[in-house]
């Protein structure tokens, strides 16, 4: 139980890094690409930093309550889940115009997300409903590792897309 717990602790910490990097490094630096499909990926950055940290923090509300570790992370796993899709069709409603005016040129990362975000929610879904119980906790986790590989898909997205090393 102590190792569940601080790997949920270190894995909201990390979150929180991921937030504050991307607002002080949009505040403070010049943009080198176009300031739109900029915009839209530190706005991406830091709605998966906050969603993952929500989720990383969600389980220990049931435990507080005396749920054991499984029955929280089934608790925990619907708005994870439902948190999941809809930050998805967030995601791709804000960078849909950005395709459409030829900003971004490449969907199959998108697709790639996507397709990745239903399987995760599907599995979560179905540890909710009680089945696949013995991989509750390893899917949980994994959802929150997807979120770790999406921030910082964005933060090194974000880093290219401005200039570290302006004066101004």
């Amino acid at each position: 139980m102590a190792e569940y717990a601080s790997l949920l602790q270190i894995f909201a910490q990390v979150f929180i890094a991921f937030a504050g990097f991307a607002g002080v490094i949009a505040a403070f630096s010049t943009i080198r690409l176009s300031p739109e499909v900029t915009a839209f990926r530190v706005r991406s950055l830091v709605a998966v930093a906050l969603f993952s940290l929500f989720a990383a923090l969600l389980p220990f509300l049931p435990e507080e309550f005396g749920v054991s570790r499984t029955n929280a992370v089934r608790i925990a796993s619907v708005p994870a889940a439902v948190g999941i899709v809809g930050l998805s069709i967030w995601i791709w409603r804000q960078s849909m115009p950005l395709y459409k005016a030829g900003l971004l040129d490449t969907q199959v990362y998108a697709i790639f997300e996507y397709i990745f975000a239903a399987i995760l929610a599907t599995a979560m879904i179905t540890v909710s409903v009680g089945l696949l119980l013995e991989l509750a906790t390893a899917i949980y986790l994994g959802a929150l590792f997807f979120g770790l590989v999406l921030c910082c898909y964005y933060f090194v997205l974000v880093i290219l897309a401005v200039d570290l090393h302006s004066r101004s």
